[in-house]
């Protein structure tokens, strides 16, 4: 009898070399479900306007982004020069104001090909299922579990802070590169050959994004997180002479 027990209370190990216990299995594959489903449900929530084919509008949405978007997204149509709004203040320095990230390749596409509500509604929503991978991934890298990392990603994709600011596009879309820019660090620091490489070069690549979006606030709140981090990883890893040629590809980022 205490064999059997035994038996029946050890524990699996699959061939890929995990191990879990009978009880613990099925209801890490039922958290990954709720998880997901969680995730997924939200989404469409969110997005719900965007399939009726209408566009959020309120605050800075209607007085300031969409209108700035109309005239950028004319001005690429008409092969105009988007530097500079005639339609304000009797002339008004657009792109000096920043908000509305006209040099950002993405923004570039967005509103050069698709019609100016589908644009707009891309870019608004685009940023949460981002923001949500990049803390799935970080969370991962950490050893958290699959269900574990997928509710973080969901904890910090619609927290308040993100959807509050739904109103600030710009403003989330920065934030939601911030957890994508840990793993680069994480990369940086802690992998060897083509894992630090990618590291390096996606922290450039997404400080730039970042910078391009025009809200540099949170670029810089965004930083002090990947300084800190950086920081924590290399007391704990012993790995301080990394730090330099991290500061380096922020650098060029920034450039």
């Amino acid at each position: 009898m205490a064999n059997d027990e035994a038996g029946m209370m050890s524990e699996r190990c699959t061939a890929g070399g995990g191990c879990a216990t009978p009880a613990t299995a099925p209801a890490d594959r039922w958290l990954w479900l709720t998880a997901a489903l969680l995730c997924a449900a939200m989404f469409i929530v969110l997005a719900w306007p965007a399939f009726m084919g209408r566009i959020y509008d309120a605050d800075d949405l209607t007085t300031q982004h969409l209108p700035l978007r109309a005239f950028y997204q004319n001005c690429l149509r008409n092969g105009d020069s988007f530097l500079w709004c005639p339609n304000l203040f009797c002339g008004y320095y657009a792109h000096g104001e920043g908000q509305t990230g006209m040099c950002h390749p993405l923004h570039w596409l967005l509103y050069r090909f698709l019609p100016l509500g589908a644009a707009f509604s891309i870019e608004l929503l685009h940023t949460y299922p981002l923001a949500l991978l990049g803390m799935f991934l970080l969370l991962r890298r950490h050893g958290a579990p699959a269900f574990a990392a997928l509710y973080g990603g969901f904890a910090f994709a619609f927290s308040g802070y993100m959807m509050w600011h739904y109103v600030h596009m710009h403003v989330i879309a920065i934030m939601a590169h911030a957890p994508w820019l840990l793993l680069c660090v994480n990369l940086a620091m802690r992998s060897t050959g083509g894992g630090r490489a990618a590291g390096l070069c996606g922290l450039g690549l997404l400080t730039a994004s970042q910078l391009l979006l025009g809200h540099p606030q949170h670029v810089w709140f965004s930083s002090l997180a990947e300084l800190a981090y950086a920081l924590w990883l290399a007391r704990a890893d012993r790995s301080a002479a990394r730090l330099p040629t991290l500061a380096l590809f922020k650098a060029l980022g920034v450039l």
